[in-house]
């Protein structure tokens, strides 16, 4: 029997991975720096991390100025790929909707902490990956159970056929300056790290539309 067929691929929005240009780096190294020997306010009681130390960076007037440029560009290319922007928007002018920095902070990951599975709020959200104190084969060595998680960061929606899907990042060194920007609804988790007594550092926020 002799047909044609043609192939209808279901999409679902997916993410942007992007590395951080060294001038934004470097406002963030030393805002980062400045926090780990001040401290700053804990941001602990508003987030899902079950992290040793979650700081909050938006009294960091020159991380926000910095980050912005970033993250509309980031916004942009990433409603021009996925039309994602398009039925949340309340006008039909997109060139009308600002994007707005509503909240930032940064996490000081110690061995054995980990953030579970969790989405957020807002329109976009992004982690930018300071500091890896692990080689990533180590980690995952480190358990002999299958498919191991051990430190990765990891994605999960439903699929078209109603199950759970999974999308891993390995993070490791290779990582380090590195932005990941993608839907706030979108659910994720980091998992624990066991192989350095060092700390995990990343720096993450969340992006509104404001009229």
């Amino acid at each position: 029997m002799h047909f044609e067929y043609y192939t209808h691929q279901l999409i679902s929005p997916g993410y942007l991975t992007a590395r951080v240009p060294s001038e934004v780096m470097e406002v963030l190294n030393n805002a980062v720096n400045h926090i780990q020997l001040n401290g700053g306010e804990d941001m602990s009681s508003r987030l899902a991390g079950h992290i040793a130390e979650q700081i909050n960076m938006m009294d960091r007037a020159e991380c926000v100025d910095t980050l912005m440029p970033l993250l509309n560009g980031l916004a942009a290319s990433y409603d021009d790929h996925f039309n994602y922007s398009h039925g949340l928007l309340t006008r039909t002018d997109h060139n009308q909707q600002k994007l707005k920095l509503e909240s930032l902070w940064v996490n000081f990951q110690k061995k054995h902490d980990f953030n579970p599975s969790h989405n957020h709020t807002g329109v976009y959200s992004f982690v930018i990956w300071h500091t890896i104190p692990y080689n990533l084969q180590d980690e995952l060595n480190y358990f002999a159970g299958k498919n191991s998680r051990t430190s990765l960061f990891e994605f999960s929606y439903i699929g078209s056929l109603g199950h759970i899907q999974n999308d891993i990042i390995p993070v490791d060194k290779s990582y380090e300056g590195m932005i990941c920007f993608f839907p706030a609804r979108l659910h994720h988790a980091v998992y624990p790290f066991y192989t350095s007594d060092d700390t995990r550092i990343s720096i993450s926020g969340n992006l509104y539309y404001q009229s």
